[in-house]
This record gives structure tokens, sequence and C-alpha cells, in this order.
């Protein structure tokens, strides 16, 4: 019998998501508050420290597209 797997995608913030496997989950882009580019770009909200641990007991990898500020947030990996 052919085993069919079911992906999932997961909104979270901004550019932020995660991309469920059979296995994996991949937390894209964590930026969950404060602002970026001086002050220029904000969340429309902002996510709680206790969502984002709850993200987090989820994932398996954290895949940044590229560095800027609203898709590698400094401050979410100081927390």
């Amino acid at each position: 019998m052919k085993k069919i797997f079911k992906n999932t995608i997961e909104f979270v913030n901004h550019a932020s998501v995660i991309i469920s496997g059979e296995k994996t989950k991949v937390l894209s882009d964590p930026w969950y508050s404060l602002s970026a580019f001086h002050d220029g770009w904000n969340l429309i909200y902002e996510n709680s420290d206790e969502d984002i641990v709850k993200v987090l007991e989820k994932i398996t990898h954290i895949w940044i597209s590229h560095e800027h500020q609203d898709h590698f947030s400094i401050s979410f990996f100081k927390k």
C-alpha cells in the first residue's frame, strides 16, 4: 500500500510560517516583536512569549530566507 504524507503550512506572523511534513517541522523567518528598519516596519500584532514557546516546541529546524531584519530577527535569537 502506498503511504500518503500530509504536508501543512501554518501561518505564525509576517513571513513566518511552519512547514510540516511527516517528521520535520520547519519554522521560517521568525520576527515576532519590535520594529525593523529604524521603525519603518512594524508587525500588525506581536506574538506573546508564551505563543512563541509553543511554536518552538513543535519545530525541528529554523530557516532564514535572507538577512533583512524582518526575516532574521536578532532579538528573536537573543530571547
